[in-house]
């Protein structure tokens, strides 16, 4: 691959890809600690407010560790749906709705493990 056509493709890819706007987002170490242990594993998809009562408990783990994070879990996530790294569907079988990753592989992993 040329040196062009790699750089326009980085381009390209800083510009649309879920994990590109991950490392953009704010407080980036945090999203991708939290994302990583509450949607990395097996379970890739969670109710809603079970990602925002998991994410608080989190934050408020980091919080008693000099992390300045004044949000809530609720508003981080919306964030988190806004910068194209979370994805909210209807669920299948309950009236919430779920939270995933937006970049979810055929072999179940995420943002490129």
């Amino acid at each position: 691959m040329s040196i062009l056509r790699a750089a326009l493709e980085a381009r390209r890819l800083q510009a649309s890809d879920p994990a590109w706007a991950m490392l953009r987002a704010r407080n980036a170490p945090v999203a991708i600690a939290i994302l990583e242990k509450q949607l990395g594993g097996d379970v890739w998809r969670v109710p809603a407010p079970v990602l925002f009562e998991r994410t608080e408990d989190d934050l408020e783990e980091l919080r008693s560790h000099s992390f300045e994070l004044p949000q809530t879990a609720q508003q981080y996530c919306a964030e988190w749906r806004s910068a194209g790294i979370l994805i909210r569907r209807a669920a299948e079988d309950a009236r919430e709705e779920t939270l995933e990753l937006s970049q979810v592989r055929s072999t179940g992993d995420h943002l490129g493990r």
